[in-house]
């Protein structure tokens, strides 16, 4: 019986949020020509909008601008928060006077996020090496 009186509000949730997030998501996999056209003009284009969405350079510099570096809710001002330095929560890296700062940090970031994969991946490639090494001689002298 106690089900019946959360019933209506369980339903208008449904029907005002849920509802349009599913459909916005099964959207997202075709091709569209208006968000009003019937299912049955829907083109099937899978993966293709993300795709195209994520090789445009626009799409990434936005996101790069505003989940790293806003003042509201970016990156750095999380990492600020979290290690109590009010100076790196509350400074404004997309204010014109800080703009070298930002891309100052952005450079090195990136300089050394290309040396760490480097490394990395030279690493591998000397495991595999050894490992190649290591099974021809083992081979080699089992056999003998």
């Amino acid at each position: 019986m106690i089900v019946v009186f959360p019933a209506p509000a369980v339903i208008m949730f449904c029907i005002i949020f849920l509802y349009p997030i599913f459909r916005t998501v099964a959207m997202s996999f075709f091709k569209i020509e208006g968000v009003t056209d019937a299912v049955s003009k829907w083109q099937f284009s899978g993966l293709a909008n993300y795709i195209k969405l994520f090789n445009t350079e626009l799409f990434r510099i936005s996101m790069w601008l505003q989940y790293v570096f806003s003042p509201k809710f970016g990156l750095f001002k999380s990492i600020g928060e979290l290690l109590h330095w009010k100076w790196l929560a509350k400074f404004q890296w997309l204010d014109p006077s800080h703009l070298f700062i930002a891309l100052l940090i952005a450079y090195c970031f990136g300089l050394v996020a290309g040396w760490n994969i480097l490394n990395v991946s030279l690493a591998n490639r000397a495991v595999l090496i050894f490992l190649y090494v290591g099974i021809n001689v083992w081979n080699d002298t089992s056999c003998s």
